[in-house]
């Protein structure tokens, strides 16, 4: 009974981590993207559809995902 209360902890505590680790790494992704793409002064509206085309989330023309 221990062994299992340890592996059922263990295996929650690795999901919550993979996804911290998940959404903080696609935080620094579009953060990356939106700052490479304001150096290379992009249209927004192509900026847009990079960023739907990256990550599956269309993100409009100030930023906000919809």
């Amino acid at each position: 009974m221990k062994v299992k209360n340890i592996v059922l902890v263990s295996a929650c505590v690795v999901i919550l981590f993979s996804v911290f680790y998940y959404f903080s790494f696609r935080e620094k992704a579009i953060n990356i993207e939106l700052n490479l793409s304001n150096v290379l002064f992009l249209h927004k509206k192509q900026r847009s559809d990079n960023m739907g085309i990256l990550f599956g989330t269309y993100i409009d023309s100030y930023g906000v995902l919809k």
